[in-house]
């Protein structure tokens, strides 16, 4: 059982509460933190690890909605973005399939969630970048003025580097 798996078995168990499959999930992210050291997910003590712990627990969250597939994912995560109009971002890379609209992008994630081949065993299957330069990121819920939901916001990036993609505009129109 993976670190990551006894943690979140020891939060559920503590908590009295399951998430759907959260023990038994066959897809299981591997992030791969490309930070410096003391910077983004690699900061130093306690900050980095409560990071990497909120995005693990995010990433278990979306395996247990997984648990009929069978896939290991690996994720670049890179936490030194410094945009200061961008939250954070999630993509899968796309070595065999071509983007589309809704859940028709066909990258590794997905093809690896779905059972086909790995396009390019070498490469990460996607990444996510995060911007903890210019916002105030709240790991768990010990939220604080102006403090973002770094897990909520993990689960929504995740679901981009699975395959979800849209150019649906703020009227509802599409591009």
């Amino acid at each position: 059982m993976s670190p990551r798996r006894t943690a979140t078995s020891v939060l559920v168990a503590t908590l009295g509460f399951a998430w759907p499959g959260a023990s038994r999930a066959a897809v299981d992210f591997l992030f791969n933190y490309t930070d410096a050291p003391g910077v983004g997910f690699n900061a130093a003590g306690q900050l980095g690890a409560d990071r990497r712990a909120s995005l693990d627990l995010s990433a278990g969250v979306l395996e247990g909605y997984l648990a009929a597939y069978t896939a290991t994912i690996h994720i670049d995560v890179n936490g030194s973005v410094t945009d200061d109009s961008t939250l954070a971002s999630a993509g899968s890379n796309f070595n065999a399939g071509f983007p589309g609209e809704g859940f028709d992008s066909r990258g590794d994630v997905m093809m690896k969630i779905l059972g086909e081949a790995d396009p390019a065993t070498l490469l990460a299957d996607g990444e996510v970048n995060w911007n903890f330069q210019d916002f105030a990121w709240e790991p768990f819920s010990d939220f604080q003025p102006g403090e973002l939901d770094l897990q909520s916001t993990a689960i929504h990036e995740l679901m981009h580097a699975i395959g979800f993609s849209s150019d649906i505009a703020e009227d509802g129109t599409s591009a």
